[in-house]
């Protein structure tokens, strides 16, 4: 219960631990269903996004402006979506019910575009272009930061989102959490890439505070668990200058 989570939180602050909550933006669980029967990512190029009225536009162009073409579940995307198990009502908030608000494309190979238009193993993709997305996400998370104690994110599928939304989520949240006063929110995120290079984007050209060091973890396994050379090692610090900005670094 709600009043569990919160004796849990002052609990764990009472030993001088930190609670972060495990969250996600890119989908949501696997309700919705295509009626052509079949699940095949389909791209941009040959199956482009209409509007309700049938005219074709691409979603970039409308990243940042607040405004977005209406959409149709039965005009708009390369699959027809529908969903007839379950109630209408059956995920929360009840904006996360709207078909139109899912990319609608197919499964994920986790290749190119489709690794941030695909469904993620058949998880319901959530069309983070959409404004209505951003905002709806953003307010479910500052709900949890107005409620409960919490003292950070860490925030799943990061490189499968689009980085204009983390662009317009993260300060959102860091600016709501010191509003209620915890200036020492902190929010990291999965980012599955062993290469710094990639890693270090997401802490530099985003604002997020840090990232899962899989390159860390790659290369010190591959030293201790599977005799790699310590060149590796050596190769693996040498790109700490990736991380450099003006407020971070790669410690």
């Amino acid at each position: 219960t709600n009043e569990e989570l919160e004796t849990l939180i002052a609990e764990a602050h009472s030993r001088g631990m930190k609670v972060f909550f495990d969250i996600i933006t890119n989908h949501t669980a696997d309700i919705i269903d295509y009626q052509e029967g079949t699940y095949a990512y389909r791209n941009k190029e040959d199956y482009p996004y209409r509007d309700a009225d049938g005219v074709e536009f691409d979603d970039r162009d409308y990243l940042g402006t607040g405004t977005f073409p209406t959409l149709d579940p039965a005009t708009s995307f390369p699959y027809t979506p529908f969903t007839d198990t379950l109630p209408a009502s059956t995920k929360y908030p009840l904006w996360l019910n709207d078909l139109t608000l899912y990319h609608n494309r197919g499964n994920s190979t986790f290749t190119s575009e489709n690794s941030l238009y695909g469904d993620f193993y058949g998880l319901d993709d959530l069309f983070t272009e959409h404004p209505d997305v951003v905002d709806g996400m953003t307010e479910i998370y500052k709900s949890w930061i107005s409620n409960y104690e919490i003292d950070g994110f860490r925030i799943d599928t990061v490189k499968h989102v689009n980085l204009e939304f983390w662009q317009e989520f993260t300060p959102e949240i860091l600016a709501h959490a010191a509003a209620v006063g915890r200036e020492d929110f902190f929010i990291f995120g999965e980012v599955f890439d062993g290469n710094p290079a990639s890693l270090s984007r997401f802490t530099t050209d985003l604002p997020l505070d840090a990232v899962l060091d899989f390159g860390f973890q790659g290369t010190a396994r591959n030293f201790a668990a599977q005799s790699g050379n310590t060149d590796n090692l050596r190769a693996f610090y040498e790109n700490d200058d990736y991380y450099i900005d003006a407020d971070s670094n790669a410690y």
